[in-house]
C-alpha cells in the first residue's frame, strides 16, 4: 500500500501526537469523504504526519 500521509482526529491528546512528529492541520486537508462526516460539535483537532521522506 502507497500512503504518503497518516491522518487522525483527537480532542484531548493533540499535545502526545505533537511530541510523535504529527502536526496541527486544516481541515481542508480531510479527505472529502471523511471531511462530510466529520462533526463539529466534538471539536476535534485534525493532525498529520508525512510518511514519505
Amino acid at each position: 500500500m502507497n500512503v504518503a500521509k497518516l491522518f487522525l482526529l483527537t480532542t484531548g491528546s493533540m499535545h502526545w501526537f505533537l511530541e510523535q512528529g504529527f502536526t496541527e492541520a486544516d481541515l481542508s486537508e480531510l479527505p472529502t469523504t471523511r471531511r462530510t462526516a466529520y462533526n463539529m460539535q466534538r471539536n476535534s483537532k485534525l493532525m498529520i504526519m508525512s510518511l514519505t521522506r
